[in-house]
């Protein structure tokens, strides 16, 4: 086994890919939610601001990352802008969480993230993805987070949009990292996270073997949070980076380890 150090460099890649929107517990995380299943005609209203809401998703890594570039966060700020805009109607229940993301957005696209770090703008995130989860119509995945397992995480889905919901039932807090793995590589999930934490450079050894899709739904002990991730056919597997013990409060636990390496590592096929 690697030193403790190259755990913790694979750990700061992805760890702070996790954290928008994490810098408080949402407590007003299901206030948004639809007590019902969304109609046919609810969908094809909702159709443009569901699938800009895709796209948001996609771009959000970029705003993740304290230490990330200030032009790739402006340039990043300003396409979440963009597509938010493409939206002509946005559903009317979001309005208020609406405002919050996109003034957020907008004073980053400026130069000024200081919004996107704040606990006022972690909650509205988390209910418009929570609903987009109930009201959108896409594939819906839900799955319990504990230590350290995503439990309820199919084997398989399908292609196009899928839409995952976690429930977090443990002691920390927890998050969804997406990557699909490459075609030529034939390692299991867990036997490529495995590999890039034995390696002399992790995140080198990650990337050779997979893509980043998406990253976010943070969700604190006894929250819920949701990630819409559009997939394409192959294989793909799913991480927490969460520190073991940080609960969402205060900083990570020094020199804790990494959920994935206690096991927090799923795969699926997408047909």
């Amino acid at each position: 086994m690697k030193s403790r150090h190259a755990t913790t460099r694979l750990t700061a890649v992805l760890f702070g890919l996790a954290l928008l929107g994490a810098a408080c517990s949402n407590d007003a995380s299901e206030s948004a939610t639809a007590a019902a299943g969304p109609t046919t005609q609810e969908q094809s209203e909702n159709a443009a601001f569901c699938d800009s809401w895709v796209q948001v998703d996609q771009t959000a890594g970029d705003l993740s990352d304290p230490d990330t570039p200030m032009e790739t966060v402006t340039a990043a700020a300003s396409k979440i802008s963009d597509q938010l805009a493409a939206a002509d109607e946005p559903p009317a229940d979001l309005a208020t969480q609406l405002d919050t993301l996109t003034s957020a957005f907008d004073a980053a696209a400026d130069g000024d993230r200081s919004q996107l770090d704040a606990p006022e703008t972690a909650a509205p995130w988390n209910e418009v993805g929570l609903w987009v989860h109930d009201n959108c119509g896409f594939e819906p995945v839900e799955i319990t987070l504990v230590e350290h397992e995503f439990e309820g995480m199919p084997t398989s889905l399908d292609a196009g949009v899928a839409s995952l919901k976690a429930t977090n039932e443990g002691v920390d807090a927890h998050v969804m990292i997406i990557s699909r793995i490459n075609d030529d590589v034939e390692l299991s999930a867990q036997e490529i996270v495995d590999s890039a934490m034995e390696a002399d450079d992790p995140e080198a050894a990650f990337e050779k073997t997979t893509e980043e899709v998406v990253g976010g739904g943070f969700a604190a002990p006894g929250d819920q949070a949701a990630l819409t991730v559009e997939l394409t056919p192959g294989r793909y597997l799913m991480l927490c980076p969460i520190p073991s013990g940080f609960s969402g409060d205060g900083p990570p636990p020094a020199d804790a380890p990494p959920h994935f390496a206690l096991g927090m590592v799923s795969g699926f096929q997408v047909n």
